[in-house]
């Protein structure tokens, strides 16, 4: 469980690192993108969980649902890599012109983060959704639970922010070390339904 848990952090700045490098391209600017993609992943994680807890938090097999949120993580990145390309005629019509002005940004930023919403979402409602699951099962306090769950996310967090900025895209390229994230959370997600089982 933990492992899991772990490498869903993992995965997590795996992606925001790859984002802000693939955004930079349609953004123009290093800075824009690394906003576009920290509001993007914020405002998302926030949305995953306040409003899916809320249905989320209803459920009994929250272990199924956990598996069902990390299998959306990993076919949207899959989807990323295969449908970012195409998007270039869409940014292009977006920017309108040369599209450096404000207002084409504002409309590169507003797709961009619309891309994100979905993932960012997915991982916001895992936390509160393992809380309620190891909660649920076990003798310890509740905030032994969120501590012993926050701490593990947040270390595969800060390894997925370390590889990704100095090893992945090294030596993998952007595009196989998003596939690789998104395999690593199907993995998670079959692993996760299995143990549901």
């Amino acid at each position: 469980m933990a492992l899991m848990f772990f490498l869903s952090g993992f995965t997590g700045l795996v992606y925001q690192v790859l984002w802000v490098r693939r955004f930079t391209h349609v953004m123009g600017s290093g800075s824009v993108s690394v906003s576009v993609v920290i509001a993007a992943f914020m405002g998302g994680l926030f949305l995953g969980a306040v409003l899916l807890t809320r249905v989320l938090g209803r459920c009994r097999d929250e272990l199924r649902w956990y598996a069902v949120l990390e299998g959306v993580i990993g076919c949207w990145g899959l989807l990323f890599v295969w449908s970012f390309p195409h998007l270039a005629s869409v940014y292009a019509w977006l920017a309108g012109g040369d599209g450096s002005g404000v207002t084409g940004l504002a409309a590169k930023a507003t797709f961009s983060t619309l891309l994100m919403l979905l993932p960012t979402a997915a991982m916001g409602a895992t936390l509160p959704l393992m809380v309620q699951y190891v909660v649920g099962r076990q003798d310890r306090g509740f905030g032994d639970a969120i501590g012993l769950l926050y701490a593990v996310n947040t270390a595969g967090g800060a390894l997925g922010a370390l590889v990704a900025g100095f090893l992945l895209i090294e030596f993998l390229g952007v595009d196989r070390s998003l596939s690789l994230a998104a395999a690593t959370n199907l993995v998670v997600a079959l692993s996760a339904w299995w143990l549901s089982s």
